[in-house]
């Protein structure tokens, strides 16, 4: 019984340690707004605005790309430096003004953060021009206007679209292959792959991959933890969506503990 408990016990603790964050001083991304609102504007104003990011973290922060979600909402630009423990940098967006109407979009940060995919939404509304005998066109119900799509953009099918290793050993083999299809008209280059723990490795092809082939992302695990996980594996590319995340998960069995019986009788010695 008291190695059924420590066995418990045991496994408890592994599993606490595998949910602890792996790098407590990882950098950490905080932005100055959590939605950056440009309220009502006038058709044709400035679109110009600044997000302040600061690093809240305790190593220096590298922001490696920036995605706003449409052609109408694009990144102005941003510092590739390294930005120190409690400094901060400005990205700047802009909005095309000449959209009348309302507008949802949102703002995608990649960087070496604890969290390596980070998205805030810039919203507003753009009044509609008016016409020159001084009425106001009347307005219908906003709809939000988006670029036209490009048909023969890359695509990406994922195999398997959640990478389960299941229930394996401690110190099993801990690699395992996503296999990764453009399953578009044009080349897809995959720009990074980034996982959401230094536990988790990752490395993939750098060679555009032409419609309708296929290439291989390998992953490997530290099966050296114990307990269970739950990780993420971000990929980045050409792709109209830009950013792909899959997820990673299973459980590592801890070594066995030897149970040791010991009889009533070991001890006693034979009668003569």
């Amino acid at each position: 019984m008291k190695n059924i408990l420590l066995l418990i016990f045991l496994l408890s603790v592994s599993s606490l340690a595998a949910q602890q964050p792996i790098n407590p001083k990882a950098p950490k991304i905080q932005f100055d707004q959590e939605t950056l609102d440009y309220g009502t504007i006038e058709y044709g104003s400035s679109g110009h605005r600044e997000l302040k990011i600061t690093n809240i973290g305790k190593e220096p922060l590298i922001i490696s790309a920036v995605y706003g979600s449409d052609g109408g909402f694009y990144v102005h630009s941003f510092s590739k430096e390294p930005v120190a423990p409690g400094k901060s940098t400005v990205i700047k967006f802009n909005y095309d003004t000449k959209r009348y109407g309302s507008f949802t979009r949102s703002i995608t940060v990649i960087s070496n953060a604890d969290e390596p995919s980070k998205t805030i939404v810039a919203k507003g509304q753009v009044r509609i021009p008016a016409v020159k005998d001084s009425v106001v066109i009347q307005q219908k119900a906003a709809e939000p206007v988006f670029p036209p799509v490009n048909p023969n953009a890359p695509k990406i099918q994922f195999d398997p679209e959640i990478l389960d290793y299941g229930t394996i050993e401690k110190d099993a083999n801990g690699m395992r292959e996503i296999k990764c299809t453009n399953t578009g008209k044009e080349p897809l280059i995959l720009i990074d792959v980034k996982t959401s723990c230094g536990c988790l490795v990752a490395s993939y092809p750098k060679e555009p991959l032409a419609a309708g082939k296929s290439c291989i992302i390998q992953v490997k695990y530290d099966t050296k933890r114990t307990g269970p996980f739950q990780k993420t594996i971000t990929v980045i590319s050409n792709t109209e969506e830009k950013t792909h995340v899959i997820k990673v998960k299973g459980v590592v069995n801890p070594p066995l503990v030897e149970e040791v019986i010991q009889r009533p009788n070991d001890n006693v010695k034979g009668k003569d």
